[in-house]
């Protein structure tokens, strides 16, 4: 691993006591087991990775207070054995298209205010249980369990939890999903490969940002979109969603630009063509960001 030391000013010998410590990790031998693998390289008798924790040592060095150090600096998070997925994805998480759309890939931050993109990602978490007809959305607005079978994913798992516990209708779940929907979305693409925690640091401000393991990955949900869009093409009942949500939070005018389509007219004339609960959640989520926006305005 190397760093770029013309962008943080720091003591050599901190650079070095940091850059041995990280290195001294070597990565699994060959004969590494695809379970192994597909837990990110997590061993059942390895409580925790090693690579976080050279991570982990890094940030505390530099947060350090009696160490003074200007940062301007992108750190991945544990980069030496994290598995990183290439190719082509189709078929991906509702969720993980939104993710994909709402982050910039040259540095991985998020480009939508926090509390927009918790509300948005709530959505299509709730998306993605419809879509599979684990849930549907009455004209009540209520959020209905259709079946009592788990999901085939994990964090579809956990919503269908909450959703089967208590009754509400959707305008109570999607806040009270939104406070923890983006982590969790963030942390089963971290899992999956396809993108990578990084932290940039300048002066006193850190933020955190996701870069994606293949750009032609991060670019498919709307290279997708808006070449059915343009040829005029029919979308499935997923990307119907999509556009919904990317409606909801006004992001379409941003990552779907054409000067030969209203990209805004077409997502809502597929949207009337999708199910009821389709049609009703993408409305209720747009209710609720533009109740968040407001609430800040005031």
């Amino acid at each position: 691993m190397s760093f770029d030391r013309h962008s943080v000013r720091a003591p050599t010998a901190l650079w070095k006591d940091t850059e041995r410590q990280l290195t001294a990790y070597q990565a699994p031998p060959p004969g590494t087991s695809r379970q192994s693998q597909a837990s990110g390289g997590r061993h059942s008798e390895d409580p925790a990775r090693p690579e976080d924790n050279k991570t982990a040592l890094l940030v505390s060095e530099q947060g350090d207070s009696s160490q003074p150090i200007v940062v301007s600096a992108t750190v991945p998070m544990a980069t030496v054995a994290r598995r990183r997925a290439h190719g082509a994805v189709r078929n991906a998480p509702l969720a993980d298209d939104v993710f994909r759309l709402v982050h910039a890939e040259r540095d991985g931050l998020l480009l939508l205010h926090e509390d927009v993109a918790g509300l948005v990602m709530a959505g299509a978490l709730l998306g993605e249980l419809v879509l599979s007809g684990h849930l549907t959305i009455s004209a009540d607005h209520m959020a209905r369990v259709l079946t009592r079978l788990p999901p085939a994913d994990a964090l579809g798992h956990i919503v269908i939890d909450h959703l089967t516990r208590e009754t509400h209708p959707v305008p109570i779940w999607l806040p009270f999903l939104a406070g923890t929907a983006y982590a969790q979305v963030a942390d089963r693409m971290i899992r999956s490969g396809h993108v990578e925690q990084v932290f940039t640091r300048r002066l006193f401000v850190r933020r955190t940002g996701y870069l994606p393991a293949d750009g032609n990955n991060a670019a498919w949900p709307w290279a997708r979109l808006l070449s059915r869009l343009e040829r005029r093409e029919p979308l499935d009942t997923s990307d119907r969603l999509l556009g919904g949500l990317l409606l909801a939070c006004d992001w379409h005018r941003t990552v779907l630009r054409s000067a030969d389509l209203n990209v805004s007219l077409s997502l809502r004339h597929e949207l009337q063509q999708a199910p009821g609960p389709v049609q009703l959640l993408a409305a209720l989520t747009e209710a609720a960001v533009r109740s968040a926006v407001t609430s800040h305005l005031r």
